[in-house]
């Protein structure tokens, strides 16, 4: 996979700084330095290898702080002369490259003292009873200046021993720390080759009993996560995913291989082009090949999925068909990468541990990406001249600081969070890397993961009363779950588009889905049927559908849908015909509805950027306001007390409006489009691109 993407040695010394950082901080310091060595020879080749006045500034930092990586395990494994040597070497390397002013010099010179004097500490005390202190490491300071260059090649590194503090360990005469890591990388090269050749290859008979489960199969086959389990067909001679326990038999052969994920790009003069990666790529190596793929600088692409920005990932959905544009950026350096977006990115260090090569480089590349277009933007619209935040005409009474109301952040997703469902104390999450996210409302708190979508995940409806969450997929797919032990309880299938919508009538156990395919379909909870397909029911994909009861009855006996047609329409729930086509239409489509029983109304919100108000019972548009965010409204919500109605742009911003449709408050923080919003008690829930869910406190809107 690294030889098919052109995967470097920085990358690859970059995974391996971040893999000891993970280890060292699970304390397994023995594992975690031999990544810190393997980095070390990777990227020494590098620069050893290139023209020196061709190599960036920040290879020179990343050398540097392979040796720091090196020096802390070293110095946590009690092994200070040779903890001592890596921070002088580190630091002689940060001194002639980037300058004794540098936050990188000044630290590891500084750490290289205080290491020399414990060792001399030790040596002369009982190392049992010595205080064992560690050094002052200053991470946070490790990412100011990486582009700063005082020497445009590498020097020679001088021996880390001090002429007048020789250590007194023999090794450190005969060993440096470039010979350790040149062969730790030669014995780990040797024991891989001598692996796959004698057990990659070769089949393996086991016995094992009959499973219950295809979990317990896989289990019992010894399958890690990222990979799958293949078996042969019977009639042709190929091989397929094993993925229900019926398609094998007993004394069937199967095989384990790594998950393979295909996405296909289209592109100017490309089109249809397939990009390969196995399990383990990271998002910089993914954005590498899409790049190539389609004759577009690395850093500077953006991707789309018709009109929704895509946020590259490793868990995109297989044979995913995406758009890829180019975006223009400053001239500095080296641009930022989608790496800022992806694994390197998760992997936290603490304050006195190992620095991963994604925190080192963080700063420099933030300061070029606030240079730059923002990644998960759409193309600027047109915005009257005279906008407030976020491009509305409408007055304003009251515009919020940033962060003022928010109250926390929800972070955890790969790709955009496109929906929200809250129901008892648990909100579920979906997002554009097919994942649902479960968090506990008490605490704030992350709980798990429900798997299953093998697309983005668009919509989410759930009953506390049925015990049943429902999601619609772009896998053209809605899944049933059950709230009480988070599984699956049924897959239903029939749409031939995404899924955009979904809807539960508890009353009367149906399940209401809308697609892009232009369709509604009806579905029976309890024996999940199928009761009515309604075809064509717009000319357009449908977005939203809600539904309200008539006057006096607590039943809904209406369900509303919105389209991409322009139009809102009323279905009779016992007959699914059309009562009524909602006019005057907007002028784009319709992608929100929010229902307000209290009041006998309910609103919607479209792609032109207006709200309509309209009476439930006669079915007539009330009130109308126009241009009310800079872009398209993508979601509406009401309060818990139906009194306001929260709405969500594409501007990124979330307004808070009155039973007048005047504007009381203007929500920012978010640095993307907001997706998506829910109300539990006096909290509102806000999705957006950006990858995270932010909290809001809105009692004080009533």
């Amino acid at each position: 996979m690294e030889v098919d993407l052109g995967t470097d040695e920085v990358t690859l010394a970059g995974t391996n700084l971040n893999i000891c950082a993970i280890l060292s901080k699970l304390e397994k310091h023995d594992k975690a330095v031999q990544h810190a060595l393997a980095a070390l020879e990777l990227i020494d080749r590098k620069t050893s290898s290139s023209d020196p006045a061709t190599i960036p500034a920040d290879d020179y930092a990343v050398l540097a702080i392979a040796y720091h990586n090196v020096a802390i395990e070293r110095d946590l494994l009690h092994q200070y002369d040779k903890a001592a040597a890596a921070f002088h070497q580190g630091f002689e390397v940060a001194k002639r490259c980037l300058g004794e002013d540098h936050p990188l010099s000044v630290t590891l010179g500084k750490n290289a003292e205080a290491v020399l004097l414990k060792s001399q500490k030790m040596t002369k005390g009982n190392p049992d009873t010595a205080t064992m202190r560690k050094p002052d490491m200053e991470l946070h300071r490790f990412t100011a200046g990486l582009t700063e260059s005082t020497t445009p090649s590498l020097p020679a590194v001088a021996s880390a021993q001090a002429e007048t503090d020789q250590p007194e360990d023999p090794q450190m005469s005969q060993r440096t720390v470039r010979q350790d890591a040149a062969e730790w990388v030669q014995s780990e090269e040797s024991a891989w080759n001598s692996f796959a050749k004698n057990t990659l290859t070769e089949a393996v008979q086991k016995e094992i009993l009959a499973p219950q489960s295809l979990e317990a199969l896989q289990a019992s086959l010894g399958v890690e996560p990222g990979q799958v389990l293949l078996a042969r067909h019977p009639r042709h001679d190929r091989m397929y995913v094993v993925e229900r326990l019926e398609q094998i038999s007993t004394g069937q052969r199967v095989a384990v291989a790594s998950a393979k994920k295909r996405i296909f790009i289209s592109a100017q003069g490309v089109k249809n082009k397939a990009v390969v990666w196995y399990a383990g790529a990271t998002v910089q190596q993914i954005e590498r090949a899409i790049a190539k793929a389609a004759n577009l600088e690395e850093g500077a692409i953006e991707l789309r999925d018709g009109e929704d920005v895509v946020v590259l990932s490793t868990s995109l959905p297989n044979d995913l068909h995406l758009e890829v544009y180019p975006v223009a950026r400053a001239k500095s350096g080296r641009g930022a990468t989608a790496s800022d977006g992806g694994q390197l990115r998760r992997v936290k260090t603490s304050p006195v541990g190992p620095v991963s090569a994604a925190a080192a480089s963080a700063a420099s590349q933030r300061l070029r990406r606030e240079a730059s277009p923002r990644r998960n933007a759409s193309p600027p619209r047109n915005r009257p001249g005279n906008s407030s935040v976020g491009g509305s005409t409408t007055p304003t009474a009251h515009q919020s600081a940033p962060e003022e109301h928010c109250v926390y952040v929800l972070a955890g997703h790969t790709g955009s969070v496109l929906c929200l469902c809250g129901v008892g104390d648990i909100l579920f999450t979906g997002s554009q890397d097919s994942s649902i996210m479960i968090w506990d409302l008490n605490n704030l708190q992350y709980i798990g993961t429900l798997p299953g979508h093998r697309g983005f995940v668009k919509c989410l409806h759930a009953s506390y009363a049925k015990k049943v969450l429902c999601s619609g997929s772009q896998d053209r797919t809605v899944r049933v779950w059950s709230l009480d032990s988070f599984s699956t309880v049924k897959v239903l299938q029939g749409h031939t588009g995404g899924v955009n919508a979904v809807l539960i009538l508890e009353s009367t156990d149906l399940l209401v889905s809308g697609s892009e395919d232009r369709s509604i379909r009806v579905w029976d909870l309890t024996s999940f049927d199928a009761l009515c397909v309604l075809e064509q029911s717009h000319l357009g994909g449908v977005f939203a559908l809600a539904s309200f009861g008539a006057a006096g009855t607590a039943a809904p006996s209406s369900v509303v849908s919105g389209a991409r047609d322009r139009s809102l329409k009323v279905w009779d729930t016992s007959t699914w015909s059309v009562n009524r086509t909602l006019h005057p239409p907007h002028y784009d489509g319709v992608s929100s509805i929010a229902v307000c029983a209290k009041h006998g109304k309910f609103y919607s919100g479209s792609r032109d950027r207006s709200i309509k108000e309209w009476d439930m019972y006669s079915l007539t548009n009330t009130m109308h306001t126009l241009h009310v965010h800079g872009d398209w409204i993508q979601t509406l919500c009401m309060s818990p007390s139906e009194d306001v109605l929260f709405s969500g742009s594409k501007d990124g911003v979330v307004k808070v409006w009155d039973g007048e449709l005047q504007c009381q408050d203007v929500l920012q923080g978010h640095k993307g489009s907001v997706t998506s919003l829910e109300t539990v008690g006096h909290r509102l829930f806000s999705a957006s691109t950006d990858r995270a869910v932010r909290v809001w406190r809105i009692e004080q809107y009533g």
